[in-house]
């Protein structure tokens, strides 16, 4: 079965909640996000982080911040 998982970044232009969904993604993703200079950029790599710990939740994996390498 194969899945695949979309999502609208531009609802991340509203501060509060790109900050609510910077929180819920690993140290190591928040520091990427962080680094990027254009809040489209910083947008995409926040949405590919909250898609892909979605995924892996739904894949049943537990994960920590040193299981992914960016």
């Amino acid at each position: 079965m194969v899945k695949i998982y979309i999502a609208d970044v531009s609802k991340l232009n509203d501060e509060k909640t790109f900050s609510d969904l910077l929180s819920t993604v690993p140290k190591a993703r928040q520091e990427k996000v962080n680094k990027l200079r254009f809040q489209k950029d910083k947008s995409l790599s926040l949405g590919a982080g909250v898609l892909l710990n979605l995924a892996l939740k739904d894949m049943g994996c537990k994960f920590s911040d040193n299981d992914i390498v960016l």
